[in-house]
């Protein structure tokens, strides 16, 4: 999937400015797939099958710490502030992301 292929992929989940249980699942499901693409194509890696799931982990641990949270704040602000602790969050990972593959 090239780089439009991603943005036409993005653009259909969003479509509806939602993401369903199913547009969940599919998403994870062609993640998954790329990877298992590149298990085919260098072999296995102890690293890059810790990290796939490692985003698995991620992805439950953030539903957990939201509804945890969720639970205990009803005020705008903490909303807020939750959604931005979020957010900072995957900045981080997304920075990482871009520093390391600037170098490709």
């Amino acid at each position: 999937m090239q780089k439009n292929e991603l943005n036409d992929f993005i653009n259909f989940i969003y479509e509806d400015n939602k993401v369903s249980n199913v547009e969940l699942q599919f998403i994870r499901d062609v993640a998954d797939e790329k990877v298992e693409a590149l298990f085919e194509r260098f072999g296995e890696n102890n690293n890059l099958s810790a990290f796939q799931k490692s985003i698995d982990v991620s992805v439950q641990l953030m539903q957990n710490a939201f509804f945890d949270i969720k639970k205990k704040e009803s005020s705008e602000e903490g909303k807020c502030e939750l959604k931005e602790a979020f957010e900072f969050q995957i900045a981080y990972l997304i920075a990482n992301y871009n520093r390391f593959f600037s170098l490709l």
